[in-house]
């Protein structure tokens, strides 16, 4: 795996550090709110020479520690917005935590999925053998007892009959 790169603040000159901090405005939830340009989900973008960053990303690296960036970081560490907030660069309400975790703390269709711990039928969730998805083991076992004993089961029994077919005669061929 390559090296992480890191996010400091080490290029950043005085004028620079004015010119961001001109454009927050705090409020009464003390919310550092971002006055300027910002991208569609409301992310606050600032331009450091030809290299343009997230505010807050900046604002973390220099109150708090410097942060991986580029391709590699995505999976190691993301800045979670603890306000639910994304234009808030309060160094207070951002915290350095990994991209599950902050996919789980979302609102998100995933993060609800995340959340929950019963099927649609009220059966608890249980992890796979590979540990990289839950299911019911209660309606999987439903599931298969129809497949095998239902009004398709002869249907189901053909469909199988013709894959082993075909996978003993690739065998033969090849």
């Amino acid at each position: 795996m390559a090296d992480i790169e890191y996010l400091t603040i080490s290029r950043l000159t005085i004028k620079q550090i004015t010119r961001l901090f001109s454009k927050i405005i705090i409020d009464s939830n003390g919310c550092w709110n971002w006055q300027g340009a910002k991208d569609a989900r409301g992310y606050g973008f600032f331009a450091v020479g030809d290299y343009q960053t997230r505010v807050h990303r900046i604002v973390y690296a220099w109150t708090i520690a410097p942060v991986p960036k580029g391709v590699a970081s995505r999976k190691i560490a993301q800045i979670d917005h603890l306000c639910r907030n994304t234009s808030c660069c309060n160094p207070v309400h951002l915290e350095l935590v990994s991209q599950r975790t902050n996919v789980a703390r979302g609102t998100s269709p995933i993060a609800e999925a995340m959340k929950r711990t019963e099927c649609v039928h009220g059966h608890p969730l249980s992890w796979t053998r590979n540990g990289k998805r839950r299911e019911c083991k209660t309606c999987d076992a439903a599931r298969h007892k129809t497949r095998l004993h239902g009004p398709n089961a002869e249907r189901y029994r053909e469909i199988a009959r013709r894959a082993v077919r075909r996978y003993y005669d690739k065998k033969k061929a090849g």
